[in-house]
């Protein structure tokens, strides 16, 4: 009985074995033909692709546009993303990343301008931020720097009360 069940994990392990090898492989071949990795940052404005469309016989399905209206990254969940519609309503399910495109709205159009205002304010938030977790570690040497010239006038008091006990000896 041990032998049967030895002979089925030895089966279970090469089979396991052979799976991450194949793995190893297609992964090789991926980034060989496609070499970068795409990453969306929240407020991006994105289209999705439309893949039932992609291949159907229908003659009526065949004009239809392939590429969504745009929308904008709601959150990233390693490579799927939940967008939003202009308006911030969200929309059902996540999106591959093989499947958004960047969209780049045209100069002069009031989505361009908006989305310029959202960068900026995006961008003063960062700067707020790494500002905020700047100033802690300044207040945390301003803090040791305080405290060592603290333990610096007790030891100062402590040399003056010994020469005293000194002195008076």
């Amino acid at each position: 009985m041990a032998y049967v069940a030895q002979q089925q994990l030895d089966g279970y392990d090469a089979t396991i074995r052979h799976a991450i090898k194949r793995k190893v492989t297609f992964d090789k071949w991926v980034l060989a033909r496609s070499p970068r990795e795409v990453i969306f940052n929240e407020g991006q404005l994105v289209q999705f692709f439309h893949s039932n469309l992609h291949n159907t016989l229908e003659a009526c399905q065949k004009l239809l546009p392939k590429w969504s209206v745009p929308y904008r990254i709601k959150e990233r969940l390693h490579n799927l993303y939940r967008l939003e519609t202009l308006e911030g309503e969200p929309m059902a399910g996540e999106f591959h990343a093989r499947r958004l495109w960047a969209f780049i709205p045209r100069n002069g159009t009031k989505l361009a301008e908006e989305q310029r205002e959202r960068e900026i304010r995006g961008g003063r938030r960062e700067e707020d931020d790494e500002q905020g977790k700047e100033d802690i570690p300044e207040q945390e040497e301003n803090e040791a720097d305080n405290h060592d010239d603290e333990s610096e006038e007790e030891g100062e008091g402590e040399e003056e009360t010994e020469e005293m006990h000194r002195e008076a000896e």
